[in-house]
């Protein structure tokens, strides 16, 4: 089987509807209030599947040549992976330098390396889910998914030697048996650890099987390519696929059992196509097949375009998020005729020169790298800003990550003689729940634990309507043995809000529950910050932070003396047309059901006074935006809070 005869056009059409699902996802764009591919995500599984036919295939006829070479093997990877991969990051190095705050500098510095040595699959498990805001604006997210095809690659040739020249029967029995282990363990670290579900290569490897064991049948029996099923097979496979696209979205369980559905429509397309069937005959025309070509390209540069350029456009409609597609074809064209293709032929260019040349590219991205991990991020880049802020930390994102980092949870929470506190809600919660934890010796009979658990998602659509998301919490351990749960939210005066609030309440009750209702937090306008002769770096940090009145204090130099006319000034920055009208509505729910209401503006403000505090005595900002608090502020309100006996909420 000559190198020729193993190429199949359709296969190259199958990376087009890949790449263009993963593209179109990313650059989000909105028709009618919806996302327009939601499920996008999902053409990274249909490239685990390609790559797992491919590598496969080229192994396997290798191996019955009698030719097989791990060097040459290898050497073919890296002559296809790294080259325009180095020149992504050297494109993003100078960007990162110019846009990036000290801690994302870092982060970008760190995922350079790891980029290059393939793990960055492992750094990104380590930091932020996949679907968190943070992990959006990571101009190396996406190079995840090339981390595990490498380590993929590692394991496979030595997998398919061990099978070779094996009973087929045998081996496709053994292949199935790690296939299904794998997908289980998939589908129930999909909910236990979602995270590493979605980035480690144990629960990834059963997709890129699924191509071995395409690419196994196929040297067994040939391909099934007769026949009438065989001809509506690849366009079955191709709806499939697109079905994911479109009712898949970040809430869907992935990868599990529901990502067969993709999976197996792109082994249906791979398995029966050829040039008999509608499908592939589309999938093998000359637009499908030239977009396929350069997917590589696509998908390597499309993200940090995205990204940069909605830290830069500090967001964006959908036409500019077009021009960045339209730019990332651009480049994907040039790098695929001008390094991706000449660095990829063996006999015109030595491994040594392409070796010296990747080395050259590599060597600035690098060089930032080291440095972005040895000096905080470049951090001297905002050494003005570090001189008006003293000992205050200046990025408000990095106080914001810190204050999202759940605290220890109790070990006594089944302790028989402690009252067990559930306290539910979004992000307001934590903030509760921050407050409190950290004062735990004032709560000696209490005993606090949190589930993050939104009454009234941005939609207005209740979750009670939601059967299997309610489930996830009225059958958890937690709140079966909770005695009290604090409902603790960014509440709206919408009625779809305030009814699905009430009916929650009742099913409490109806459960046993004793129900506390807080009320919505103090709600603060943003400052207004004059730039004017501020350096670029300072501008840099100014759009990329949640201003508040803190900044606003230390960008102007306030000291002991000012800071109470910054507190009086931060007092009228109350959005008290949002805070009133919600907590009115609130007060009156609570005493309709007869529940216990927690008002935060006790410990939030001095009412008399017209103060509102933006430090705290230590210096440290209280608020990493207009609303939430930093782990920092949390302990001081909570102190306030523990001594004014705010949470005496126990008859």
């Amino acid at each position: 089987m000559t190198s020729s005869s193993l190429y199949r056009p359709e296969v190259d059409g199958l990376r087009t509807i890949a790449v263009l699902s993963v593209i179109l996802f990313h650059a989000d764009f909105v028709l009618f209030d919806h996302s327009l591919l939601p499920g996008g995500f999902i053409g990274v599984d249909v490239f685990f599947v390609i790559s797992g036919y491919l590598i496969s295939r080229l192994i396997m006829n290798d191996l019955d040549r009698g030719r097989f070479s791990f060097a040459d093997f290898y050497e073919r990877r890296i002559r296809r992976i790294l080259p325009v991969l180095l020149l992504v990051l050297l494109a993003s190095t100078p960007f990162a330098y110019f846009w990036l705050m000290p801690r994302a500098t870092e982060e970008f510095g760190l995922s350079v390396l790891t980029s290059i040595f393939f793990s960055s699959n492992i750094l990104f498990w380590s930091q932020d889910p996949y679907w968190a805001v943070e992990s959006s604006l990571k101009p190396l997210l996406h190079t995840w998914s090339l981390a595990v095809e490498e380590q993929f690659y590692l394991v496979t040739p030595f997998l398919l030697i061990v099978l070779h020249k094996r009973d087929s029967r045998i081996v496709l029995a053994i292949l199935a048996l790690l296939f299904a282990a794998s997908l289980a363990l998939a589908h129930v670290t999909a909910r236990s650890h979602p995270s590493f579900a979605f980035y480690m290569l144990p629960t990834r490897f059963w997709e890129m099987l699924a191509g071995v064991i395409l690419a196994v049948a196929e040297r067994n029996t040939g391909r099934a390519t007769h026949g009438a099923l065989a001809r509506i097979m690849p366009s079955l496979g191709i709806a499939m696929i697109l079905l994911s696209c479109v009712v898949f979205d970040e809430a869907t369980r992935h990868p599990s059992l529901l990502t067969l559905l993709p999976v197996v429509g792109t082994m249906l397309v791979i398995r029966f196509g050829s040039s008999q069937d509608a499908g592939s005959r589309l999938l093998s025309s000359k637009v499908f097949v030239g977009i396929g070509l350069i997917s590589y390209g696509l998908y390597v540069w499309h993200f940090p375009i995205f990204v940069f350029g909605e830290i830069i456009a500090e967001g964006a409609s959908n036409a500019r998020r077009l021009s960045w597609v339209v730019l990332t074809f651009v480049l994907a064209t040039a790098s695929y005729f001008l390094v991706e293709t000449p660095l990829r032929r063996r006999q015109s260019l030595s491994f040594g020169k392409a070796a010296g040349i990747m080395t050259a590219l590599a060597l600035p991205s690098l060089a930032l790298a080291v440095l972005a991990m040895s000096t905080n991020g470049l951090n001297a880049r905002f050494q003005k800003v570090y001189a008006l802020y003293g000992d205050a930390e200046i990025d408000n994102t990095l106080l914001q990550a810190e204050s999202r980092v759940a605290l220890a949870r109790p070990r006594n929470w089944t302790s028989p003689d402690r009252t067990r506190i559930l306290i539910t809600g979004d992000s307001h919660s934590m903030d509760t729940y921050s407050m409190i934890v950290q004062h735990a010796e004032s709560y000696p009979d209490m005993t606090f634990l949190r589930r993050p658990f939104t009454v009234t998602p941005s939609d207005n659509s209740c979750f009670l309507d939601d059967h299997a998301k309610a489930a996830r919490l009225f059958r958890s351990a937690e709140y079966e043995t909770a005695e009290i749960v604090l409902i603790s939210e960014r509440f709206r005066v919408i009625k779809a809000q305030l009814d699905c609030l009430e009916r929650y309440i009742q099913r409490l009750k109806a459960d046993g529950k004793d129900v506390v209702l807080a009320s919505l937090g103090n709600l603060y306008g943003f400052p207004k910050i004059d730039l004017d002769g501020s350096d670029h770096f300072l501008k840099l940090h100014l759009r990329e932070t949640y201003l508040t009145a803190a900044d606003e204090y230390f960008l102007e130099g306030g000291t002991p003396q000012t800071l109470p006319t910054y507190e009086r000034r931060y007092f009228d920055l109350l959005w008290e047309e949002m805070i009133t009208p919600v907590n009115a509505a609130l007060t009156e729910i609570a005493a309709r059901h007869d529940i216990r209401f927690l008002a935060k503006q006790d410990y939030q403000c001095d009412a008399e006074a017209r103060r509102c505090p933006l430090i705290t005595p230590e210096g440290r900002k209280i608020y990493y935006d207009n609303n939430h608090l930093t782990v920092a502020g949390a302990h001081y309100l909570g102190g306030i809070a523990a001594k004014m006996g705010w949470l005496d909420i126990k008859d």
